[in-house]
């Protein structure tokens, strides 16, 4: 009776597992038929058929789909593109191409790199000193710090510059890491003076406990040992000035450095322009030490006031000279030194303005007449609302020659300047692959439907980078647009 029942039983079960397994296999291929039977897997069979398996056929349709894909990417069917924009940040309808000349136009501000001392090879071995018996967690940034205060302790020099590596004594450093197998992980490391005074006091600190070790320190393999022997057993501590240390150059700069830059006071700032717009106009002038914008609790927005301060106080007076009656948008800033004027005991040579230098630009437009009065009219017009906003500095002739990626910067203009509002055309005049002149070659015009969105886009264009370049944006008279003059004079 046992086995009849347990034979029934796997039987049934065997049975209805079967039989729902098939049943399940049946469904599936039921669903791969009705996928297979879809009408566009029926059209796409009963074309092939109808034109059998001829390449020129096969070479026409690729190009009737290549064009397609083209038409969706111009009105923006085909999604988000895969390519990286190349338009620039918002900045928020400020041109910063209209930012008077400070101290960003002729002479930059100088980076971590600049501030770098520059050394030949024997010149750097003199000024480099090999630390070993390091902590595996250390970092050069760590010694730097470390080194600075210890080297300016023993010294008797300002300890609160060992923080500041534009006049600390050591620069930089390099730390390496060996695995030794049995031995074990060490780290070396190789630490850079600026003078090599400050070399052989480092010298004087061989054996200095750092994080429960103690710093074995030598010179490198090579250098070349004085006939009187090491530099260091010469050093008297209490007679290293902070200038033998950093020397004379970095001395200097620290002193004029000494004393506090005066706060400065801005006014009238429109009121929907960000603190980063801000930042970016006070820091054409110098590097700035702080920036504080009064804002509204309610909205966000900064109140249009201010005060900032820059680190170098000889960037206060460029920057009050250069920004006090700046126009910006609607507004006229108002910066003036905060509590008032300072006296100043002896009359200083004013900055001259980076147009009125006999090499600038502006002075080469004002000596020819003809094209002085071409500018003055150009900025006329450019100024003169339409529907048609014309781009400068966008595109290169060499960005216009390949098809596609003349194409694709259609596309993404178009799909940029549809945000404004609905766009009529987008025209950019190609270069001949004859080599022959065609006007209009480098500029984008964008033509709209209504001149609001013109409006609003010229705004935002203006200012903005596109590839990395600083784009003009200007109205473009619609007459000459539409009968394909792309010149506002002819030559």
């Amino acid at each position: 009776v046992k086995g009849e029942v347990k034979g029934e039983v796997k039987g049934e079960v065997k049975g209805e597992v079967k039989g729902e397994v098939k049943g399940e296999v049946k469904g599936e291929a039921g669903v791969k038929r009705e996928r297979s039977r879809s009408p566009k897997k029926k059209k796409d069979k009963k074309i092939k058929k109808e034109r059998g398996d001829s390449p020129k056929r096969d070479k026409k349709d690729k190009k009737e789909k290549k064009e397609k894909k083209r038409a969706r990417s111009r009105s923006g069917e085909a999604g988000p593109r895969k390519r990286k924009s190349k338009w620039g940040p918002d900045t928020g309808g400020f041109s910063l191409t209209a930012i008077p000349a400070g101290r960003g136009g002729m002479n930059p501000l100088a980076t971590v790199e600049d501030m770098m001392p520059r050394f030949s090879d024997e010149e750097l071995i003199q000024r480099m000193l090999v630390l070993e018996n390091l902590p595996l967690s250390v970092t050069g940034q760590e010694l730097i710090e470390f080194f600075n205060g210890a080297v300016l302790a023993v010294t008797a020099n300002a300890v609160q510059q060992a923080g500041n590596r534009n006049i600390a004594p050591v620069f930089a450093c390099t730390v390496t890491e060996e695995d030794r197998g049995r031995d074990g992980k060490r780290k070396t490391a190789e630490l850079k003076f600026r003078t090599e005074d400050g070399a052989s006091v480092g010298m004087k600190l061989n054996g200095i406990e750092y994080k429960g070790k103690k710093v074995s320190i030598r010179r490198p393999d090579d250098f070349v040992m004085p006939p009187d022997g090491e530099p260091s057993t010469r050093i008297n501590l209490h007679e290293i000035s902070m200038a033998r240390l950093v020397g004379e150059k970095a001395a200097a700069g620290e002193a004029e450095f000494s004393g506090p830059a005066p706060k400065l006071s801005i006014f009238n700032l429109p009121d929907n322009m960000t603190e980063q717009i801000v930042r970016d106009l006070l820091g054409q002038f110098g590097r700035l030490r702080m920036v504080s914008l009064i804002r509204d609790l309610a909205t966000g927005k900064i109140k249009g006031y201010g005060i900032f301060e820059y680190e170098n106080p000889k960037d206060v007076d460029l920057a009050v000279i250069a920004l006090n009656g700046f126009v910006c948008g609607q507004n006229v800033i108002r910066v003036s030194r905060l509590g008032g004027q300072a006296v100043q005991a002896a009359p200083k040579a004013q900055p001259v303005a980076a147009t009125a230098m006999a090499n600038s630009m502006t002075q080469r437009i004002v000596q020819n007449p003809v094209l002085a009065m071409q500018v003055k009219q150009g900025r006329e017009v450019g100024s003169r609302p339409s529907t048609v906003v014309q781009l400068l500095n966008a595109v290169y002739q060499e960005d216009l020659m390949d098809d596609q990626d003349y194409e694709d910067i259609i596309a993404e203009v178009h799909a940029e300047a549809s945000k404004h509002g609905a766009v009529q055309r987008v025209v950019i005049p190609k270069p001949a692959k004859d080599g022959s002149f065609v006007d209009g070659v480098g500029k984008i015009f964008v033509s709209f439907v209504d001149l609001t969105a013109a409006r609003k886009f010229q705004m935002d264009a203006n200012g903005r980078k596109f590839e990395s370049r600083i784009v003009c944006a200007a109205f473009y008279p619609l007459d000459k647009f539409t009968e394909g003059k792309y010149k506002l004079w002819s030559t």
